[in-house]
């Protein structure tokens, strides 16, 4: 295959959005520079696969021992040096995700890791070092695949090669659709829903190059392809549904580009073919690589995003890091300077994953090396895993009357009290097994997450019941109704809800029931049925993981007021939910407000006690913060007359319980 020198500046078109994306310093689509080199990868490998065949010389082996010298060297001394970078840092909880990402690229999983674990655009995501090889591990997969269909059609009809590819390209491309209206995260780091990008440069081998004769059309085709390319770019956010359709433009902006350039007097392929761009381009492999991991451990020590200076300065290192890889590790290995022969580099490449996972499981297995670090540090990381629910818990099976038990060997009793809502409720089901014991009471729980307890209420959160939510929560209302349960305990994120239609919230009109009518009515029914209600107002939340930032704090040395949560800002963003409660408990609801516990003084919230995290995460408390409100609760468990349907009531019976 002829040397194209303008693919090489393109992979640097590709790869400096990326860049300036992740570091935040421009270019709000910048991610779509991943579809650039998907599709320039299924051009280069499919050109190399035809090429091979034509000449009666394909072998897998030959064709998967230039995937390990090119991908595999790179790649596993960037995984060492980001784990040595991590060792004095990361947390256990967040050293075992790293391990287990390590692990997951090993089996070239990354991306099933990645789609499990977290969104590529979340506050989280951010702090995650090996984030980033989920594109990997897509490609790793296609080349896993590819050969093996082509040299397969090939055997038997060498001219359907074309057909099949393009079948494939259209289902996937209809995947990719699909998924993205449905599950986004699915649709954004699984092969499926991507193997159409790569299978658009595929398909490339099988077009015509420009005619010389129409020298307009393929000047034309790159001025649009690079318009494409810099537009999405530039004007794509993480609020666009991505990829699917959106993916087409820059995805066959690349493809014209390509296709363009295989005429030699096109101006776009001369620009692109620029020393400097070339240059950028030859490194990139490395580039991407090295970028995110320092991006991410600056941002994770820094407790937050670091100053522009600071993130372009990383930047700068990440030049220097690639530049090194590439002469030192890629070129090497590449050119067969070491391990010259077949055997060795497929046996140190196995070797290589095999330590990986080993090593990886072994760091897992220990817990993730809690022994680095002072006992402070470790008593306030320990508050990341300092809750018991799960996603999925909570649920139970409401149309046979068995839900989740609170406490399972109280079943035979009637039912004292229900605990209904999200993971906010579900934090909290620890502390209410301890006042069911202590009381000898039985309570259940229905719970699920990001689903409001509120009837005829639908959210589009992804984690949500979504449409199933008002039937759901229509049969924990005839639950109540049928058990005759005294007691019932509504708690979420209630500010996640909106209480009417906003328009500074983009989804508000999509929720068919706003939260202060539907809320009204479940209260009316759930009176109407006998209970007396009981609210639990919304615990305050944090932009960052708080105990990650107690505890980064104190491996510092600094205090732990760097999460301080100003009262005011709490209370301004629940003005609207806290007047909807207010005008409950003029109806009869008991209000219990955790602030009335947590505050640290006039104007801050406490997050903290005793040196551990009363916070699981940003948004729930730990099974410790739980029981830090739970003198809150005890009005539940005593008669009546002790709480009064009022805040200041809730307060009185807090006062009492103390």
């Amino acid at each position: 295959m002829t040397y194209r020198p303008d693919i090489d500046g393109l992979r640097a078109i590709a790869v400096l959005p990326v860049l300036l994306f992740h570091a935040k310093l421009g270019f709000t689509g910048g991610y779509v520079g991943v579809d650039v080199f998907f599709v320039i990868s299924g051009y280069l490998i499919t050109s190399l696969i035809l090429a091979d065949l034509r000449q009666d010389r394909f072998s897998f082996l030959t064709f998967w021992e230039r995937r390990v010298r090119r991908i595999l060297p790179a790649l596993a001394v960037m995984i060492v040096a980001t784990v040595a970078l991590a060792w004095p840092i990361m947390l256990p909880d967040d050293f075992k995700e790293l391990s287990a990402f390590v692990a997951a690229q090993a089996v070239l999983g990354a991306n099933f890791l990645s789609w499990a674990r977290t969104g590529y655009f979340g506050g989280t995501a951010e702090t995650k070092p090996l984030l980033h090889l989920w594109s990997l591990a897509i490609e790793e997969q296609f080349y896993l695949l590819l050969p093996i269909v082509v040299a397969l059609v090939w055997g038997r009809r060498p001219r359907a090669v074309g057909p099949v590819l393009a079948a494939f390209a259209v289902a996937t491309f209809g995947v990719s659709v699909f998924l993205t209206h449905l599950d986004r995260g699915a649709s954004y780091f699984l092969m499926p829903s991507r193997a159409w990008e790569l299978l658009a440069g595929s398909l490339l081998c099988f077009v015509p190059a420009p005619s010389t004769s129409r020298r307009w059309l393929s000047e034309t085709a790159a001025a649009i392809g690079l318009a494409a390319i810099a537009v999405s770019a530039w004007t794509y956010s993480p609020s666009t549904r991505f990829p699917g359709v959106a993916a087409l433009v820059p995805c066959l902006g690349t493809v014209a580009l390509i296709w363009s350039g295989a005429d030699p007097r096109n101006l776009v392929r001369r620009l692109l073919a620029w020393a400097p761009f070339r240059g950028i381009g030859l490194i990139s492999y490395s580039l991407y690589l090295w970028h995110w991991p320092l991006l991410a451990l600056a941002r994770y020590y820094a407790l937050e995003r670091p100053e522009p200076a600071v993130r372009a300065a990383v930047l700068g290192v990440s030049v220097v890091a690639a530049i090194a890889s590439y002469f030192f590790v890629e070129l090497p290995f590449r050119h067969r300077r070491v391990f010259a022969t077949r055997r060795s580099v497929l046996l140190a490449g196995a070797g290589c994953l095999a330590t990986m996972i080993a090593a990886s499981l072994t760091v897992i297995g220990l817990g993730g090396l809690p022994g680095r670090f002072p006992p402070q540090v470790v008593a306030y990381a320990n508050g990341i895993g300092d809750t018991e629910f799960l996603w999925d818990q909570g649920r139970g099976d409401i149309e046979r009357d068995d839900l989740f038990e609170i406490v399972p060997e109280y079943r035979s009793q009637p039912v004292h009290l229900l605990v209904w809502g999200d993971s906010h409720a579900k934090s909290i089901v620890p502390m209410i097994r301890t006042l069911c014991r202590e009381h000898g009471k039985r309570g259940v729980a229905a719970t699920c997450a990001s689903t409001a307890p509120v009837l005829d209420y639908v959210s589009d959160n992804p984690y949500s019941l979504r449409e199933q939510a008002p039937a759901y929560n229509r049969a924990v209302v005839e639950y109540v109704e049928r058990n005759r349960v005294p007691n019932v305990l509504l708690a979420a994120f209630w500010g996640t809800y909106p209480v009417a239609f906003d328009p500074a919230n983009p989804n508000a009109d999509e929720i068919q029931c706003p939260l202060d009518e539907g809320l009204m009515k479940t209260v009316q029914q759930l009176q109407a049925a006998g209970a007396r209600v009981w609210i639990m107002r919304q615990i305050p939340t944090y932009m960052a993981n708080v105990p990650q930032v107690l505890a980064i704090a104190a491996l510092k040395g600094e205090p732990p007021h760097q999460v301080d949560h100003p009262l005011q800002w709490h209370r301004d963003w629940l003005v609207r939910h806290d007047a909807l409660f207010d005008t409950l408990e003029t109806k009869g609801v008991v209000s219990l407000d955790p602030v009335d516990l947590l505050l640290d003084n006039e104007s801050y919230c406490r997050n903290e006690s005793g040196g551990h995290s009363l916070y699981s995460d940003a948004y729930h408390l730990s099974i410790r913060g739980a029981e830090y409100i739970r003198p809150l609760f005890e009005p539940i468990f005593q008669e009546p007359a002790v709480a009064e349907g009022s805040r200041s009531g809730a307060r009185r019976a807090t006062a009492i319980t103390n």
